[in-house]
């Protein structure tokens, strides 16, 4: 199995550092502790069949969930949008397509505002100690 999964989380987190206070989570919470939030997921990973041989994966079409939530009383969307253009930048810079972006409804607190993002990229397996990732 092809896992990049460590590598995008770690270039999400330092690329949003720069961001004061934004907390990275790469597992789901229920209730959200710090303001504003980024929860990464990996949604998909399967094997891109066009490139196998036989038994051999040599590539895997990879998705990514990005949630954004922002808790701010005035000026939580602002945020949001702020914060997905900055996700936005570090993916593309890395070969993803974003495929969406949309406001969901924060069923569970309506006081926080939440941003999902989806983003689809092809990676290999690892050449010469490393993935490469393809658009896709």
């Amino acid at each position: 199995m092809i896992d990049i999964e460590n590598y995008i989380i770690n270039s999400l987190s330092t690329g949003l550092h720069s961001v004061q206070g934004v907390f990275v989570k790469s597992e789901y919470v229920k209730n959200i502790a710090q303001f504003p939030c980024v929860l990464i997921s990996e949604k998909s990973n399967t094997v891109y069949q066009k490139t196998s041989d036989e038994t051999i994966e040599n590539h895997a079409r990879l998705m990514y969930q990005i949630d954004i939530f922002s808790n701010l009383i005035a000026g939580r969307k602002t945020q949001c949008k702020q914060i997905a253009s900055m996700v936005d930048n570090i993916m593309s810079d890395m070969g993803f397509t974003r495929i969406m972006l949309e406001p969901i409804d924060n069923i569970e607190d309506a006081t926080i505002y939440r941003m999902v993002a989806r983003y689809e990229a092809i990676a290999s397996k690892v050449i010469g100690g490393k993935n490469y990732i393809y658009r896709n």
